[in-house]
């Protein structure tokens, strides 16, 4: 806050009235801007670099800045002279980041210098230990691939009757002479690391172990066959809870079709009030997909307002749609950004709501902080908008 005690000239009053007029302007358009930064969209965040955001001389006229510039001079002089000094801003520490302190260590002790380098140049005598210098540096080690190799008796009888046996561990597929671990490895280097199989053939036959590609396209084959069941009781789960919320991803796609060029794809992710999610990929975006899947389905369903969702279980009534605060919000910013005032006042309570889920301490009940916070602060703003 600027002193008002200081005293001006008559004639220039006037300026200073709308340097000062320009600069609450100027804040107002700051504070908006930050809040976009907390609340909005990744898309809205960032959009310019921090420390030129909203300067002041793009925004205040010309014949202003100089006023404004004046009184900040003059508040900075009266801190100064009432010992009000601004703390230094802290420093990061130069260097490079230390390291995990969770990684496990190997300590390894340098052997000490010859002993005729250990003679002061000056004194003759021999130096004394003074301290232990550490240096770490962040190592690996290759990946380690064995074999397993199970042995079991074979009983038999003279009568040629079936012979008797153990059953091979559920670990093991037999066929494929493969570990589970090897399964693993191959799911999540390919679907969570996007590794072309290519890759990871040639990757393993530099450490000498031969895993064609084709080998490894029929052991995903065989664990999308075992893994049926689970996924068939997962979306049995997410249906069953009476909640979902559906949001769909979209994924760049090859096509085949036009060698070089991408399509979009999409992946639809059903997840339900406890957090289970079942994932459903699509080659395109029409929500004939997921209006066939909820057919059987009552309850509520949340989704972004996108074409045709909005429509599901609405004819029999089976399911009720609940938006979405976070792309109703982005209408307020436009409306705001367009010099609409009055949509500030609605975008102040949605980040409000917005604030009271994130600043939530660990292990509150979110439900009775939403019934005792957010419903009331839900309703006024439909009270709000229903009165416009």
């Amino acid at each position: 806050m600027y002193p008002t005690s200081q005293p001006h000239a008559s004639d220039n009053l006037p300026l200073v009235v709308a340097a000062q007029r320009e600069q609450i302007r100027w804040l107002e358009l700051r504070v908006k801007d930050l809040e976009t930064q907390l609340f909005g969209r990744k898309s809205e965040r960032n959009r310019t670099v921090p420390d030129n955001n909203l300067l002041l001389g793009a925004i205040l006229p010309a014949a202003t800045v100089p006023v404004v510039a004046q009184a900040g001079a003059q508040a900075a002089a009266a801190a100064v002279a009432t010992g009000a000094a601004a703390a230094p801003a802290a420093r990061a520490p130069k260097g490079p980041r230390p390291l995990d302190p969770a990684l496990p260590r190997e300590v390894i002790e340098l052997p000490a210098p010859e002993l005729k380098e250990l003679i002061c140049p000056v004194t003759n005598k021999p130096m004394q230990q003074g301290f232990i210098e550490v240096l770490e540096v962040l190592a690996r080690r290759p990946a380690q691939y064995y074999v397993k190799r199970y042995e079991r008796t074979v009983f038999v009888s003279p009568a040629k009757t079936a012979p008797a046996y153990c059953e091979w561990p559920a670990d093991v597929l037999p066929r494929a002479r493969v570990h589970v671990s090897i399964v693993a490895f191959l799911a999540a280097a390919h679907f969570c690391e996007h590794q072309p199989y290519h890759r990871i053939e040639k990757h393993l036959e530099r450490i000498g172990v031969a895993l064609p590609r084709n080998t490894q396209v029929s052991l995903m084959a065989e664990l999308d066959e075992r893994m049926r069941p689970l996924v068939a009781a997962l979306k049995k789960c997410v249906w069953a809870a009476g909640y979902i919320h559906l949001y769909a991803t979209p994924i760049d796609l090859l096509d085949p079709g036009r060698p070089g060029a991408a399509r979009e794809a999409t992946l639809w992710a059903y997840r339900s009030s406890d957090g289970s999610v079942w994932f459903d990929y699509q080659s395109n975006k029409s929500p004939q997909r997921p209006a066939g899947l909820l057919e059987d389905f009552r309850g509520l369903l949340q989704t972004d307002g996108a074409t045709g969702l909005s429509e599901i279980g609405r004819a029999d009534k089976r399911i009720r749609h609940l938006g979405c605060w976070a792309h109703a919000r982005r209408y307020f910013v436009k409306a705001v950004d367009a010099g609409k005032t009055d949509a500030a006042d609605y975008l102040r309570d949605i980040d409000q709501l917005f604030r009271l889920e994130r600043e939530l301490p660990d292990g509150a009940d979110l439900d009775l902080l939403r019934q005792e916070q957010s419903l009331p602060l839900a309703d006024g703003l439909f009270e709000k908008a229903h009165a416009a």
